[in-house]
C-alpha cells in the first residue's frame, strides 16, 4: 500500500485554497485542506474535506503525516473489513439506480408512439 500526495489550489471562493489530494496505490482517497485563520483556533490544522471509501466526519490532523498516517490506518482497516465504510458506495449506487430509472421514465418524452 502506497500513498502519495500531489499538492493542488482548491476552491475560487474560500481562504481555505491549500490542498493536497491524496493517493492509494493510484486511486484517489481523500481531499485534504489546510485551514486558515478565518477558523479560529483550528488555524493551520488540515481537514478531510472529502474522502472516498473511507469515512471522515469532519477530522481535521496537526499535520500532513499526521493525516496520512489516519488514512493508512482506516485504508488498512477496510481491507480487513471489506463490508467496512462501503456506505458512501452505497448511496451512489442508489442514486445512480434512480437515476437510471428516472432516464428509463423520461426517456419517451416527446416521441411519438412507434
Amino acid at each position: 500500500m502506497k500513498i502519495s500526495l500531489k499538492p493542488v489550489t482548491l476552491g475560487l471562493d474560500t481562504d481555505d485554497t491549500d490542498g493536497r489530494l491524496v493517493f492509494l496505490d493510484d486511486r484517489l482517497v481523500a481531499v485534504l485542506s489546510r485551514l486558515t485563520e478565518l477558523h479560529g483556533p483550528m488555524a493551520g490544522l488540515w481537514c478531510i474535506e472529502a474522502g472516498f471509501g473511507i469515512d471522515h466526519r469532519g477530522e481535521t490532523f496537526a499535520s500532513l503525516d499526521a493525516a496520512v498516517t489516519w488514512i493508512e490506518q482506516r485504508s488498512e482497516e477496510r481491507d480487513h473489513d471489506p463490508g467496512k465504510d462501503r456506505s458512501n458506495e452505497d448511496r451512489s449506487n442508489e442514486v445512480r439506480s434512480s437515476e437510471d430509472k428516472g432516464n428509463e421514465d423520461h426517456g419517451n418524452q416527446g416521441r411519438e408512439p412507434n
